[in-house]
């Protein structure tokens, strides 16, 4: 048959022996969900076995993959609160085999049960119009508009409708035009909404004073800070003062500082009870006495190892207080019995399969995150800070397929100090979209790094001596349409095999002037389409 008479979906194999890294032996091939027939990595055209007229590995390379098309008649469309952004959200199912599992007997059932068959496709815009309709007197109605696109569903136009009561219209006060100013005789603030304009008269009040109420969201202890959060409203009245016209709303959070422990004479916290004893060796739970290198310590926040005990004292996070926690804060610093520990590393293992954890932030503080730290962990979503993070262990993010951020910036992998990005760190993390490498020390992505990422649309390294990019590193990434390398040192030898192949076949590599040529040909090679663009 002809490749287009097929529909190929790659296959892993794993074996039961392992490489020199400890890491499982896996196989590939691409099989035809049709008909079963396929094809693995030794049947190429130059092959002794080769059948004119079939499909080599390379032809199904090229053409594998889901084909998907709207599975449902409406999207599901989600507002923002305050209609800032709109979300909009289909299923998709492939058109091929959305509708096979189990169809054509047990060897196809793991394509055809593959999680890849049905997915969601999803857009947010801020792209936004609003109408109003009524007065601020008797009640204003607005209508919120947005035009998004999404690949199966073509192009859509949402709306909401919000109706709000006489008295309820929301005021328009820049975020410039809110003063705040503590008042130290009742422990609060006063807020002054400098300039608030009426989005439907435009009618515009000076110098409205605010109602300033406070809660606390979380109480502070011994070791851990505390959170204030103060709500300011201003309010609009006509001009007999009866009558409410609108208002506008801010809100500003504060941290309250622990309280640190209150030790009595006979060693006993007279806030929290902690005690201190002074006979115990290698402490824990935050015990007192010798901590050597290697000594477990822990507090509220998590279990650590002892790295140095000396001038500079340093921890390495080890595991989470609890495995059932969505949100996990690593701190830059942990005080037991009022020595102080600089956190500046993730523990190989960490959170290696833990499936409720959805956030964690990481503090500048940490250089390092070690090796399968938080494979396998399928909630998480989102690993904030990573601002000083040198290294990132092999498999760190292995198989987090819902992970989308990794750095300070939203919805991307930003790492600005990066210098070795580890094997199989990122592979199968199926919802990251881009990769903004702006680290300058950047030198090596190793293999498989970043192997069927398959939303991954945009890669971003600006480092100059970045020299190797290892095999596969960007295997399988389908929508991978635009490629930026500042780097001259790479060539066939630092280059992998197969590090481009299933990339788009008319992926953008933006690359300095001098190497176009050469970074074409070699990119090429190692696996890019054959209609790849080159730009300087």
């Amino acid at each position: 048959g002809t490749a287009n008479e097929h529909h190929y979906i790659h296959f892993d194999e794993t074996y039961y022996t392992k490489d020199d890294d400890g890491n499982w032996n896996t196989g590939e091939c691409y099989v035809c969900t049709i008909c079963g027939h396929a094809v693995d990595s030794d049947y190429t055209s130059d092959s002794s076995d080769y059948e004119e007229g079939t499909d080599s590995y390379e032809d199904a390379a090229a053409i594998a993959g889901h084909t998907y098309v709207a599975a449902s008649d409406e999207p599901t469309v989600t507002w923002a609160d305050d209609h800032s952004s709109v979300t909009v959200e289909g299923d998709v199912i492939c058109s091929v085999c959305g509708s096979m599992t189990n169809k054509y007997g047990y060897s196809l059932d793991c394509l055809c049960a593959d999680d890849t068959v049905e997915e969601t496709e999803s857009v947010t815009t801020s792209s936004i119009d609003v109408t109003y309709s009524g007065n601020c007197v008797e009640g204003v109605t607005a209508t919120y508009t947005a035009t998004v696109t999404l690949e199966s569903y073509g192009e859509l136009t949402v709306t909401d409708v919000v109706e709000d009561e006489d008295g309820q219209n929301s005021y328009v006060v820049e975020e410039d035009d809110w003063e705040w100013t503590w008042d130290e005789e009742n422990d609060t603030y006063t807020v002054i909404a400098k300039t608030m304009t009426c989005p439907i008269d435009n009618d515009v009040q000076e110098n409205v004073t605010a109602v300033v109420t406070s809660e606390i969201t979380k109480e502070a202890t011994c070791t851990e800070d505390g959170t204030i959060v103060y709500t300011a409203v201003a309010t609009v009245y006509d001009t007999d003062g009866t009558t409410v016209l609108g208002s506008a709303q801010t809100m500003k959070t504060e941290s309250i500082a622990a309280f640190g422990h209150d030790y009595d004479s006979s060693g006993v916290c007279t806030r929290c009870g902690d005690t201190l004893n002074s006979g115990s060796k290698g402490t824990s739970d935050g015990m007192s006495g010798s901590v050597e290198v290697g000594s477990t310590v822990s507090d509220s926040t998590g279990t650590y190892s002892v790295t140095s005990t000396g001038s500079n004292k340093t921890v390495t996070y080890t595991k989470p207080t609890s495995s059932s926690a969505t949100s996990v804060v690593i701190p830059s610093t942990i005080t037991v019995d009022g020595v102080t520990y600089q956190v500046t590393a993730v523990s190989a293992s960490a959170f290696k399969g833990n499936t409720k954890m959805k956030t964690v932030m990481i503090p500048s503080t940490v250089t390092s995150i070690g090796k399968s730290a938080f494979e396998g962990c399928t909630a998480l979503t989102t690993v904030s800070g990573c601002a000083s993070v040198i290294t990132i262990g092999n498999r760190a993010f292995y198989g987090c397929k819902k992970l989308t951020q990794v750095g300070s910036a939203k919805s991307k992998v930003k790492l600005t100090k990066v210098e070795t990005i580890g094997k199989y760190a990122f592979y199968g993390c199926k919802s990251i979209t881009v990769v903004n490498l702006t680290s300058k020390n950047l030198t090596k992505i190793k293999n498989f790094a970043f192997q069927y990422c398959l939303k991954l649309k945009k890669l971003v390294s600006k480092s100059t001596i970045l020299a190797k990019i290892g095999k596969k590193a960007f295997y399988g990434d389908k929508k991978l349409a635009s490629v930026t390398l500042k780097t001259t040192k790479l060539k066939n030898s630092n280059v992998g095999a197969k590090a481009f192949t299933g990339t788009k076949s008319n992926c953008t590599f933006k690359v300095p002037a001098k190497k176009m040529s050469a970074y074409k040909t070699l990119f090429k090679k190692k696996g890019a389409g054959s209609k790849i663009k080159m730009k300087k």
